[in-house]
């Protein structure tokens, strides 16, 4: 993950994100001690980085879990 430029902020909520399942926009703002707009700015970023998935559009309910890699099956044909 260090090769995502993540920065201090993103990497620990990102590890609290793991530990626990979820994350949200209040618990990750008081986890660093910023501001609303500040968390906004990182958890966005993490979420064009492909780390984190939003559930939710807005809101007390929106939260953010690790975005899983897709796997690629390969093609199971017959012969």
């Amino acid at each position: 993950m260090d090769n995502l430029g993540l920065n201090e902020r993103q990497k620990k909520g990102v590890a609290l994100c793991k530990q626990t399942g979820q994350l949200n926009n209040r618990e990750y703002r008081s986890l660093h001690g910023i501001t609303d707009r500040t968390a906004l700015r990182d958890l966005n970023d993490l979420i064009r980085k492909g780390v984190l998935r939003r559930i939710g559009e807005t809101g007390h309910q929106t939260h953010y879990v690790i975005e899983l890699p897709t796997r690629h099956e390969p093609d199971m044909k017959e012969s």
